[in-house]
């Protein structure tokens, strides 16, 4: 049986939230954090799952909704993340699947240009995981 393992490694210089199954981030936003949409990549302690999380927010409405970076780590640590990375946020968080018929389908629902609700933004880079269909 062939073991795989995951190995996250991000260009620049991206803010690690989780460390060893601990968050890495502050609940209290020094400096000043935007509550904005996250999206954020993980590994299981043994390399063996991969977690993808986003959580959807406008940081520019009269509301904002989305989170911090110590809830984005959060959400990483309950789906199970020993080590997890914050990837761009705000506008660029989008997450798509492909549903039964291998359709592309979004799963969020982005604020992309002018933050209107459901517009993604146009972004020069893309996480993506390419899997066999599910039998």
């Amino acid at each position: 049986m062939r073991s795989e393992r995951f190995c996250l490694n991000v260009p620049g210089q991206p803010l690690l939230l989780v460390d060893n199954g601990v968050n890495q981030a502050t609940p209290e936003a020094c400096p000043t954090e935007r509550i904005a949409g996250r999206t954020a990549v993980g590994a299981s302690a043994d390399g063996q799952y991969l977690y993808l999380v986003t959580l959807d927010g406008c940081e520019n409405a009269a509301w904002p909704n989305g989170g911090a970076f110590y809830d984005i780590a959060q959400w990483l640590i309950i789906a199970g993340a020993s080590t997890g990375l914050n990837l761009d946020g705000g506008g660029s968080t989008a997450m798509a699947c492909r549903d039964s018929n291998n359709n592309p389908i979004l799963m969020n629902v982005p604020y992309g240009a002018e933050s209107f609700p459901g517009v993604q933004r146009a972004v020069g880079n893309f996480f993506g995981v390419i899997t066999q269909p599910l039998s």
